[in-house]
């Protein structure tokens, strides 16, 4: 896991490098939202259901019928890798002023008297929690405390798939138009349901609910990604979200381990409870102290 981590933070951190720099604000929010339709959306649809197909053949929701899904999401990584060797672009951005020998140093300076960017840090480490609290807990929950079956499982993250397709460049243009920080304002409390959803569910066709509910949060992703790149020009780029992929890295570990301990000593539910609580009392009045990002 800690390989895949290192795989993971490095690629996601030039994916959102060459984003930033390419795209202009006014565009930016439904140009991200295209790489979420065609990869959470299009390819989400059938992964999920292929995926419970595969396990079924092969012995049911255990180790021995999870093992396929992994040589095959390992040819489709390898087939990715032969793509960005091949066909990404090498264009270089050339920054004025070159960036310091020691990377904690420049990055302290990087943010010094910049009290948006101190307060995004902490944002940033706030919109990990899902990543390291709840989405890992998520399957699990519906499986040993909901009973959901492998098909349901699917479902839910077809539904999530679903959501990123049906909403995911009317969202972009959304931001785009009317800014990032309303259109979070209408993203954030769906997820808050889906998790309440999720916890509540009486039958499997909410948890499939929970499930398209869940999608929002892959929808709120790029436009915090937007605003997060906005905060500094181009040649700084690098530096500023490294700094905040460090910082996400170590407090989504930290979440990842709080959430174990919190299913095993206080249950399940909290686990999702004590997200919800922690978002609408803290991230969201950080959210309405940061300027809006889409007019510099």
């Amino acid at each position: 896991m800690g390989i895949y981590w290192i795989g993971n933070g490095s690629a996601g951190h030039s994916c959102a490098t060459i984003c930033g720099n390419c795209l202009h604000n006014e565009d930016r929010a439904r140009g991200m939202m295209l790489c979420e339709t065609a990869a959470a959306g299009l390819l989400g649809i059938a992964g999920p259901m292929i995926a419970a197909v595969l396990v079924a053949q092969f012995g049911g929701v255990n180790v021995a019928g999870i093992r396929p899904l992994f040589y095959v999401a390992a040819t489709i990584a390898a087939f990715s890798f032969l793509l960005v060797l091949t066909q990404l672009s090498g264009r270089q951005w050339t920054s004025r002023r070159m960036a310091g020998k020691h990377l904690f140093h420049d990055g302290i300076q990087l943010i010094r008297g910049n009290r948006t960017a101190q307060k995004w840090l902490l944002i940033g480490a706030l919109n990990q929690i899902p990543f390291g609290m709840i989405l890992p807990f998520t399957q699990v929950f519906a499986k040993e405390i909901k009973g959901a079956s492998g098909y349901i499982l699917g479902a839910m993250v077809t539904g999530a798939a679903l959501t990123s397709i049906a909403f995911g460049i009317p969202t972009g243009a959304l931001a785009d138009k009317i800014g990032r920080k309303k259109t979070l304002y209408i993203l954030i409390p769906l997820f808050w349901a889906a998790n309440l959803i999720l916890v509540w569910a009486p039958s499997p066709a909410f948890l499939v609910i929970a499930g398209i509910l869940l999608g929002f949060l892959h929808l709120s992703g790029p436009i915090t990604g937007a605003m997060e790149m906005e905060l500094f020009p181009a040649e700084q780029m690098g530096r500023w979200l490294g700094m905040n992929r460090l910082i996400k890295a170590l407090f989504g570990a930290a979440m990842a381990l709080l959430g174990g301990i919190i299913w095993d000593g206080l249950g399940p539910q909290y686990v999702f409870w004590i997200y919800v609580g922690i978002d609408l009392m803290i991230k969201m009045p950080l959210l309405a102290s940061i300027p809006e990002t889409l007019r510099p």
